[in-house]
């Protein structure tokens, strides 16, 4: 057996066969296809660059520079076309070496098997004969010259760069000329859009006057129907209220509170206040009592509960008379919806002692002159921490305006004092509550979970560690929250429940009108509360 891998000599008789197998290859194809592919590759790319000329062409939009030199700040503007390469390619040459080796790799009888760049052809034969191969393909590319017109079409292009200077004065007074026009066109914007403000803001009021004057209409009717419209009510034709003897001696001041945009802004009535029927007797039935054994009571309002008010005819239900100066002078910063009672506060701040300020559904029975004694500040009752403490927040749980911190006197296990009938009697202590109160709640407009705790807060437990701090202890008018040993009857924790419960609303209001018909019954009545009278009047 021969060694395949070394070249050895075939007998002369076998050469012919060797030169005729050797000659079947197809130099031709070989030769003639690569230079094919050449010619198409370059045809490939002509067509490639011209349509990249083509699309660099359709630029038209010059490109824009600006840059600074010694002369001063210019522009420059030049085509596209002017600065991106084109892709002209050319194909310099093309070598091919080609290489052919034929050699014995066994001697055997029978016909022989000739193999060429592994392509066999193969048969019986006696002799087995290869042919080895070696194909070099070489192609140098490189660029050409542009053609001579688009050289031409450059040099035209060439020509229409532009540099501008911007420090032209001519230049300027024109870019100052379109500043000029973009601000007087936005100015025109902005007028405009402030005109279609006004003129939604005039057809919203208008809308809301002819509402009110609906409203008064119908209630002008509902009066005239029931035959009743006295001038003046809550009068004094006998000694039924406003009975000095009644009072235990001197007459004590009470005060009304009602902040109509805190009550909007709580049940979402915007901006129309209405009293329900219960908080309305329950009104009336505090003042009427107030005055019965006590002495003259003053409302604290706004402008919207006046005009409501004088719209059902009882502003003569306060007999000390009517603010409106102080609520309407609430800044902004003190959020109606957190801190509803704010009002209240602000109306302490302007009233001079002493005064007692109790809640439009707190009801009197007695003269409170011999339970206040030498007392300077009194509240209603002490309210436990160990009973109520989910109701009151830790100092750190609490809400606070920026920069606010509790004063060092504080003492924060002190017991809240409920605040339902509050009495000042000095003016020092009442300013330094004030004080404290406001500092707390102004700007304080981070919005809690429980949405009463923030209020909550000022006018209980802040109350009560005010006084403490101030005098040693708050003092009360009750020993607890069960004591029922005194004058008063709270509607508060039943008004909530009533407002959503039919039965209870009607219980509450016909012990009302029983109130009102027993103690009051020569008192002239507006039609609203008629109207109530006689529809729970058993």
């Amino acid at each position: 057996m021969n060694d395949l891998s070394q070249p050895f000599k075939i007998p002369s008789y076998k050469y012919d066969d060797a030169v005729d197998e050797l000659g079947k290859m197809p130099f031709g194809n070989l030769i003639g296809n690569i230079l094919t592919s050449c010619v198409e590759a370059q045809t490939r790319a002509t067509e490639t660059a011209w349509r990249y000329t083509q699309s660099v062409l359709e630029q038209k939009t010059p490109l824009v520079f600006t840059f600074q030199d010694q002369e001063g700040l210019k522009r420059l503007e030049m085509p596209l076309f002017t600065i991106v390469p084109l892709p002209y390619m050319k194909l310099d040459n093309i070598d091919i070496d080609f290489d052919a080796e034929v050699g014995t790799l066994d001697e055997r009888k029978g016909e022989f098997l000739v193999t060429v760049n592994n392509a066999s052809s193969e048969g019986d034969a006696t002799q087995v004969v290869k042919t080895a191969t070696n194909l070099h393909i070489g192609i140098n590319a490189g660029t050409t010259d542009m053609p001579v017109g688009l050289a031409m079409l450059l040099r035209h292009m060439g020509g229409g760069l532009i540099v501008e200077d911007l420090n032209d004065p001519a230049r300027a007074a024109e870019i100052a000329k379109i500043v000029a026009s973009l601000e007087k066109h936005a100015l025109e914007e902005e007028q405009r859009r402030e005109e279609m403000i006004r003129r939604m803001q005039e057809e919203e009021a208008q809308r809301e006057e002819e509402e009110r004057r609906r409203r008064e209409e119908e209630e002008r009717k509902q009066r005239e129907a029931e035959g009743n419209t006295p001038v003046v009510y809550f009068a004094s034709p006998s000694n039924t209220i406003d009975n000095t003897a009644d009072y235990s001696g001197a007459p004590l001041k009470g005060v009304h509170v009602i902040w109509t945009k805190a009550a909007t802004a709580k049940d979402g009535t915007s901006g129309y206040y209405k009293m329900s029927e219960i908080d309305l007797l329950s009104t009336i039935t505090s003042a009427l009592l107030w005055r019965k054994f006590n002495g003259p009571i003053k409302l604290y309002t706004d402008s919207a509960g006046l005009e409501y008010f004088q719209r059902i005819n009882i502003t003569g239900l306060w007999n000390g008379g009517i603010d409106t100066s102080v609520l309407d002078r609430i800044p902004n910063s003190y959020n109606p919806e957190i801190f509803y009672n704010a009002g209240r506060i602000f109306a302490i701040q302007a009233e001079t002692t002493p005064f007692t300020v109790l809640d439009t559904d707190m009801l009197v029975w007695q003269p409170l002159r011999p339970l206040i004694g030498d007392k300077y500040v009194m509240g209603l009752h002490p309210e436990p921490l160990a009973k109520y403490q989910q109701y009151y927040p830790e100092q750190d749980q609490l809400k606070k305006p920026a920069g606010w911190s509790a004063p060092a006197a504080w003492q924060w296990t002190a017991d809240p004092v409920n605040t339902a009938i509050t009495y000042y009697g000095e003016e020092g202590l009442k300013n330094y509550y004030v004080q404290q109160a406001l500092r707390f709640m102004g700007s304080n407009n981070e919005r809690p979970s429980d949405i009463d705790s923030q209020m909550r807060f000022v006018d209980r437990r802040l109350f009560s560690m005010c006084m403490k701090a101030m005098t040693s202890a708050a003092s009360t008018f009750l020993a607890s929250d069960t004591d029922e040993s005194k004058p008063f009857t709270h509607i508060w924790g039943s008004n909530p429940t009533a407002r959503d419960n039919e039965n209870i609303n009607k219980q509450i209001c016909t012990e009302l009108v029983k109130i009102i018909n027993t103690h009051f019954a020569d008192i002239p009545m507006p039609p609203q509360v008629i109207s109530a009278r006689n529809h729970y009047r058993q």
